[in-house]
């Protein structure tokens, strides 16, 4: 979980150069309560850097770039 900015994310897919995870990954689809933004909601509204993303079946995806370079993508969830 991110914790250096006031976007809170957890990883949810293995990637190539990212950090070594030591606790399982987060599964969306075998949360009970997980739901993706729609791209006009309020929800995403509030985001910052958001977009209606069609990788992310055109629902509501974030991208943030920290200060070293690194950076993070994915959807808007509640």
């Amino acid at each position: 979980m991110d914790t250096g900015s006031d976007l809170t994310w957890t990883q949810c897919k293995y990637c190539t150069r990212c950090f070594s995870l030591q606790t399982p990954l987060f599964n969306p689809n075998k949360s009970s309560t997980y739901a993706s933004v729609s791209c006009n909601s309020k929800e995403c509204r509030l985001v910052p850097n958001t977009e209606c993303d069609e990788v992310q079946g055109w629902k509501c995806a974030y991208w943030i770039i920290y200060g070293d370079g690194s950076f993070s993508r994915g959807p808007v969830a509640t």
